[in-house]
């Protein structure tokens, strides 16, 4: 690998949850996709200067940077929402792919892996995994991990989670004002990460949203996990880091 930093996209880009986790990982965040006007005015103040696109089924045709990772946070635990996914797999072909999942989700996200030629599958966080995540993980217990071009022996590696090693201390947050803070707290995020009106209009209007965007996104902590683990891998298989590089060229 060159001394760039390695790349991410993320699909479905809630209020950055994932990215905020790459992100700490050391990956830069190259571009996000956001319908909801709310969640793209958090992921604005956050990453002004990241190019930002309103629709996941329309985002294949723009002319996206290749990324090494894709993080996909669809917003139900429906697989319909995966539909439009797949074409940008295809397309950009990263190293590797997370996808917040569910139960429900299980067959058509495993489908869709092998489909566009990736491994991996479905995984859930257990509980000693919750544990080493100290509390900081949300409704999204289940999630999906794709790669390719491992061999058997890091793929044993990347799909080992009961290695985690736990990091949450490395999220410093400011002191919780509100029990909105806490829970943000609790999900992984710094506090107040989704207030983007003033706290006297926040108290009142954004008190849902924040709930539910906290409550939605993939653990910070889970990706920064997963973004150790990922830099890792490409730094000992050239083959992996290599075809993302081929590509930007």
């Amino acid at each position: 690998m060159s001394g760039a930093a390695p790349a991410l996209g993320s699909l479905y880009s809630g209020v950055g949850g994932s990215d905020l986790g790459f992100e700490r990982a050391g990956f830069r965040v190259a571009w996000q996709v956001e319908r909801d006007a709310w969640r793209a005015r958090v992921l604005s103040r956050h990453w002004p200067a990241v190019p930002r696109y309103r629709d996941v089924a329309l985002v294949a045709r723009e002319a996206l940077e290749p990324v090494d990772v894709l993080a996909v946070t669809p917003p139900a635990a429906d697989p319909d929402w995966l539909g439009p996914v797949w074409p940008v797999v295809e397309r950009l072909r990263p190293a590797f792919l997370v996808i917040a999942s569910s139960s429900r989700c299980v067959d058509a996200l495993e489908t869709g892996l092998a489909r566009c030629g990736y491994s991996g599958g479905a995984l859930s966080l257990s509980c000693g995994l919750r544990r080493a995540l100290g509390g900081r993980v949300n409704q999204r217990q289940a999630f999906a991990v794709g790669y390719r071009d491992l061999s058997p022996e890091a793929a044993d590696v990347m799909m080992g989670v009961h290695a985690f090693d736990a990091c949450d201390a490395e999220f410093p947050t400011e002191n919780p004002e509100s029990a909105v803070d806490v829970f943000e707290v609790l999900a992984g995020l710094p506090a107040r990460w989704s207030c983007v009106c003033g706290r006297e209009a926040a108290a009142c209007s954004e008190t849902a949203e924040r709930l539910l965007a906290a409550n939605d996104c993939l653990s910070p902590t889970l990706c920064l996990w997963l973004g150790r683990r990922f830099r890792t891998l490409m730094e000992t298989t050239p083959a992996t880091a290599g075809e993302v590089a081929t590509c930007r060229s």
